[in-house]
């Protein structure tokens, strides 16, 4: 239920440059990904406290959570059930079919993995600028990467470990383990596992983040008519150089999907588990040219 003592204004209030309402669904981006965005708002206009005036989804924003290459998250209430959400708004130009396809492509791949250590995605929409909007789970906590790289960080006093640390970092890296395999049970492969891509919640939650170069193997070489997975096959992922070079395994770099199997997320496993063991990464962070022959 809707806590109805909640001031209003605490749920109208919104970030100024994100008062845009999110149109409904887009025919033409339905027929090139196969996905149906909904629509939704992200304006105050609608009474939250009156689901006669209420759309079937709609968000208030509040700051910044964090930003990436490709979008900028935002923590936001949705308030038809009261409950604090997060918001990943696309940065990518909305003329580069490409990069379009490639949010879709995260956000159908996520969705379809239904796993306690993959965080779930609610809602796919579009804002006024016909951007993709993906609504996720929001967690309170950090990355792993900042586990491993700070002794002294707050976040420790939070957390169970008196196992020690580094078998505290094992169990974290059994869970990522469980993610992925589930992953790969589905027929799905991460391709850019590393610290920085798995979050620990306040309570030691672990979920793997950044599904956004994943690939669907049996979609791979595919055409539109063959696959349900539109965006990937629109998206260029099967041939894109992607990834971390300090943790890529040689077949991502040479770039040919048709070497990619399990194995890949494996070796990218087996480079965090020598992290852990070792305080340092499996390759120097040298120049690009020099990783590159490393990896080969």
């Amino acid at each position: 239920m809707i806590d109805q003592s909640l001031p209003s204004s605490v749920l109208n209030q919104t970030i100024s440059e994100l008062t845009n309402r999110v149109n409904p669904t887009s025919t033409a981006a339905s027929a090139l990904y196969g996905l149906k965005p909904s629509s939704a708002s992200l304006s105050g206009e609608n009474d939250p406290l009156n689901p006669q005036t209420l759309p079937a989804n709609d968000f208030l924003l509040s700051h910044i959570l964090g930003e990436g290459g490709m979008g900028r998250v935002y923590s936001g209430i949705q308030t038809c059930l009261n409950r604090e959400v997060a918001l990943k708004v696309s940065k990518v130009d909305d003329q580069d079919a490409r990069l379009v396809a490639q949010v879709f492509h995260e956000a159908q791949i996520t969705a379809n993995l239904d796993h306690p250590n993959i965080l779930p995605v609610y809602l796919l929409a579009f804002d006024e600028e016909q951007r993709p909007i993906q609504v996720m789970k929001k967690i309170i906590g950090v990355t792993w990467s900042q586990l491993l790289a700070e002794p002294n960080h707050e976040m420790w006093a939070q957390l169970d470990y008196s196992a020690g640390r580094l078998r505290f970092h094992l169990d974290i890296l059994a869970q990522v383990c469980q993610a992925v395999s589930y992953a790969h049970d589905h027929k799905v492969i991460h391709r850019d596992l590393k610290p920085e891509n798995v979050m620990i919640g306040r309570f030691g939650e672990v979920f793997v983040l950044d599904w956004g170069v994943s690939l669907y193997l049996p979609a791979i070489n595919s055409q539109l008519g063959d696959t349900d997975y539109h965006a990937q096959v629109s998206s260029g992922l099967d041939s894109a150089l992607v990834g971390t070079p300090v943790y890529m395994p040689r077949e991502m770099a040479q770039c040919d999907v048709n070497l990619l199997g399990a194995w890949t997320d494996v070796y990218l496993l087996g480079a965090i588990l020598y992290e852990i063991l070792c305080g340092v990464r499996i390759r120097p962070n040298t120049d690009l040219k020099q990783l590159f022959s490393n990896i080969m």
